[in-house]
């Protein structure tokens, strides 16, 4: 699986870190390139004479489950990675998954079929926002450490605010759809997964590998 997030990656060396896994586990023949970023031709030449088989993911891709979409070709390849491997993790069954990173993504699949979701700021990209569309509100970052419904002061303000907030956004989205689908159950994955155990109401699992676990099994159906 290999997987691009940013336009910083250079090519060299992720050539050279396929290469050196590929030596180490010679039974690899497939390979999935996933990329938000986009993959150079020097990547892929190198992936076409050293694999059998190569997917190239993008929202033409054939998926292991039903795509109610009206735009397919406008998702993002990491949320239909994400929603492969909840359905693979537990199939035929309601599912809400949270991706928490640079975006929050909500995503909801049912019984193989999903239904599409929402998109909303991430935590650190809140922060950014009250600062950088304010005069006067400072620049801050997360803080694990706050415990606070209402500031005391307006950075503690701004922090309760950005932090409870989404911690609410997360929560009532469970509860919504939590009332038309009783066993529901509700996954987080994501960057910033780790920040919301413990905060939310929400029972939910933690899945560090989530897209990764969806390429894989995206794979499979090539």
């Amino acid at each position: 699986i290999v997987r691009l997030v940013k336009t910083s990656n250079k090519t060299s060396k992720i050539i050279e870190a396929i290469a050196i896994i590929k030596h180490r586990a010679k039974c690899i023949r497939k390979v999935i390139l996933s990329s938000t970023a986009g993959a150079d031709g020097d990547l892929k030449a190198f992936l076409s004479n050293e694999f059998l088989c190569i997917l190239y993911f993008d929202n033409t891709a054939k998926l292991p489950f039903d795509n109610l979409y009206k735009t397919p070709e406008t998702i993002g390849v990491d949320r239909l990675a994400a929603v492969a491997g909840a359905n693979k993790l537990f199939p035929n069954m309601d599912v809400l998954i949270f991706d928490a990173g640079t975006a929050l993504t909500i995503d909801f699949i049912s019984k193989g079929k999903y239904f599409g979701g929402n998109i909303s700021p991430g935590l650190q990209m809140r922060y950014n926002a009250l600062h950088y569309f304010t005069k006067k509100l400072p620049q801050l970052k997360i803080n694990p450490t706050l415990d606070l419904l209402s500031g005391r002061n307006s950075e503690e303000a701004i922090s309760a605010g950005v932090q409870n907030g989404i911690c609410f956004e997360i929560d009532t989205y469970y509860q919504k759809y939590k009332s038309t689908h009783p066993n529901l159950i509700a996954i987080i994955t994501g960057g910033d997964a780790n920040f919301f155990m413990g905060r939310i109401d929400t029972r939910v699992k933690k899945q560090e590998n989530l897209v990764l676990l969806g390429l894989n099994e995206i794979l499979g159906w090539a």
